[in-house]
């Protein structure tokens, strides 16, 4: 909570902190994991034949490269997993703070426009802000917490998709949010 705290404005004050509980491969990533994992192997053995076809055989080199480049997908799966569990959440007087390492992204109350929290076929609760995110699915929640780059905002100025990820203690945060924002159920 060290990097949250050093980011804090001038008068800013912390009411609620939490992280993420998610796990690795749970129930709502898994299927989807396997399926990258299936679809890479396939590719990679399917370049392998093309390969082995155009040449005289299968160079150990041409192997290597395949091998490398069918492992990306699954291994970044896996690494967006690992990543989603150091997933830090603040709850301030003024905004809401998301933290990713040393990586930070906020969002002011005025800024959310629609605010939800979310159950995952887990059970894992999420805070789910702006309408794109309210209407997307639980397998898209993770890769939007874990995303750093600029917020995305609509027409309007409010925030399209923002996310506290697999919410370690969601009824203090709901407590915290209280008389901030509406937060539909």
């Amino acid at each position: 909570m060290e990097v949250i705290k050093r980011n804090l404005e001038d008068g800013e004050q912390v009411l609620w902190t939490g992280h993420s509980v998610s796990k690795i491969l749970d129930k709502t990533y898994s299927g989807t994991y396997f399926l990258r994992t299936a679809i890479s192997i396939a590719l990679m053995a399917a370049l392998m034949v093309y390969a082995a076809g155009k040449t005289d055989g299968l160079k150990p080199s041409v192997f290597l490269i395949l091998l490398l480049f069918g492992a990306i997908v699954p291994l970044a799966a896996y690494s967006d997993g690992r990543s989603a569990r150091k997933l830090m959440y603040a709850i301030t007087n003024r905004r809401l703070v998301r933290a990713n390492g040393e990586s930070i992204s906020s969002i002011r109350f005025d800024e959310i426009g629609q605010c939800g929290m979310r159950q995952d076929a887990d059970g894992q609760t999420s805070l789910l802000c702006g309408k794109k995110t309210i209407s997307s699915g639980p397998s898209s929640w993770r890769g939007k917490a874990l995303y750093n780059g600029p917020v995305d905002h609509d027409e309007d100025g409010k925030v399209n998709d923002y996310v506290f990820y697999a919410v370690n203690d969601p009824e203090g945060m709901k407590k915290a949010l209280d008389g901030k924002v509406t937060v539909s159920a």
